[in-house]
């Protein structure tokens, strides 16, 4: 496996949870308690925004990281690994920002590092709320619960012009609908007030997908009137927002009896081979819960699981573009067996010539219910599809609530248009 440079901070005190006791002592912090009087909110909030690096500085730098690296590498290694001199040795641009300022970042979102992995191309954060990815002009931010994701804006658009990052390439905000919407905190209480928010410092439009009254998505991206440099390059990202998920899927991610690692569960669950060849950073917390990153070049891919049977909750996301979309969702949703799932494909011109055929109406014993299909000014493309299962397993959480299950005569297909953003108090 290839080397990795990874710092963690020290577990949490465990605590003494199970499935079968799944409420637990009053001392666990409310984000961490399963049957806590506000359940967790699972679906992550993501904001991604590229910065444009002035052309004579982006070739100064990289000749020079070239040449460190170049340097340092002359030194033989039998193994052919990078070295953690190897990785600092690669680093402009953003990469530079050290772990204490993107902390003073997360503390307006209210969320803490625990650990920190990289390789040549990115720096990769498992968060105590999902996952920080950081290259030399791009920064993926990803969090769920209550956090106030979009409170980093500002400081982050200051961090970036530290490093001589002054002008936004593109920006991207999206999220699912909230399960608990009422929960959330400003400005994250409506995707209007979050529209409105981002208004304030990028020009750009909302959009909604899916079923307003069902499961639906939201993204907030730039207008785009000239050639952004994310367009020249292949740019995609897929995510799979997963809920009901089958009582052994979910029991996996508690400290039980049968808990080892998180790294004994990465390899024995399956997650460990979605993308072979990654090196990856998991984390496990207590009394559940799990994250991940993993990093393969420039591809990178994240888990972030939520077990509790009334929230239950997985997301999976990765921008890697080489490989077979139905059989990459596949493996994720053999892992998590969920009641109903969202699949969402977006990319530019340049990797998504086949997004309008790229998943079937019906996948792992799951029905598509709604999709829409998206061509945007700036040249990227969505596809956005909706499953549910027809009737739920008796391994399902749905089970012992839903008597009436859908019969596939009554699910229709939805071929949708997004909705426009109007000031609807919709979460």
């Amino acid at each position: 496996m290839p080397q990795s440079q990874i710092e963690e901070l020290p577990a949490l005190k465990k605590q003494k949870l199970t499935p079968d006791n799944p409420d637990g002592p009053d001392e666990i912090p409310l984000h961490h308690r399963p049957n806590a009087v506000q359940s967790f909110e699972g679906p992550e909030k993501v904001l991604e925004v590229w910065f444009k690096y002035p052309k004579d500085i982006a070739e100064e730098r990289e000749s020079e990281a070239a040449c460190r690296l170049e340097a340092v590498q002359k030194v033989e290694r039998k193994d052919g690994k990078l070295s953690e001199t190897d990785i600092e040795a690669s680093k402009f641009g953003l990469r530079v920002v050290s772990r204490e300022t993107w902390q003073d970042m997360l503390d307006l979102v209210r969320c803490q590092i625990m650990s920190v992995m990289s390789n040549e191309h990115c720096d990769a954060f498992v968060l105590s709320e999902s996952s920080l990815f950081v290259y030399r002009n791009r920064v993926i931010l990803k969090t769920c619960g209550t956090t106030t994701l979009l409170k980093a804006v500002t400081k982050l658009l200051e961090i970036a012009g530290s490093v001589g990052l002054t002008e936004v390439d593109d920006i991207f905000y999206c999220r699912k609908n909230f399960l608990y919407p009422d929960n959330q905190l400003f400005p994250h209480s409506s995707f209007s007030d979050e529209c409105t928010f981002l208004d304030e410092y990028f020009d750009g439009s909302g959009y909604v997908m899916g079923k307003t009254n069902g499961d639906h998505w939201y993204l907030y991206i730039s207008d785009c009137e000239t050639e952004s440099v994310v367009e020249s390059q292949n740019d995609q990202t897929i995510e799979i927002l997963m809920s009901d998920l089958s009582r052994p899927a979910a029991k996996k991610f508690y400290k039980d009896a049968d808990f080892v690692s998180s790294q004994h569960l990465t390899q024995t669950s399956g997650i460990a081979d979605i993308l072979p060849g990654s090196i990856i950073d998991d984390f496990m917390f207590d009394p559940c819960g799990y994250s991940m990153n993993g990093l393969r070049g420039e591809e990178y891919f994240t888990i972030h699981v939520t077990p509790q049977p009334q929230c239950s909750y997985a997301s999976f996301e990765t921008n890697a573009t080489g490989e077979n979309l139905e059989e990459l969702v596949n493996k994720v949703l053999k892992i998590f067996e969920p009641g109903q799932f969202t699949v969402t494909l977006f990319g530019n011109m340049q990797v998504t010539s086949k997004l309008h055929n790229s998943f079937p109406r019906e996948m792992f014993d799951c029905k598509r219910t709604s999709k829409t299909l998206y061509e945007f000014d700036n040249n990227y493309k969505l596809s956005f599809n909706h499953y549910i299962a027809s009737a739920p397993s008796q391994n399902s959480p749905r089970f012992s609530v839903l008597k009436n299950p859908p019969s596939p005569s009554a699910i229709a297909i939805v071929e949708d248009q997004p909705k426009p953003v109007d000031g609807a108090n919709n979460a």
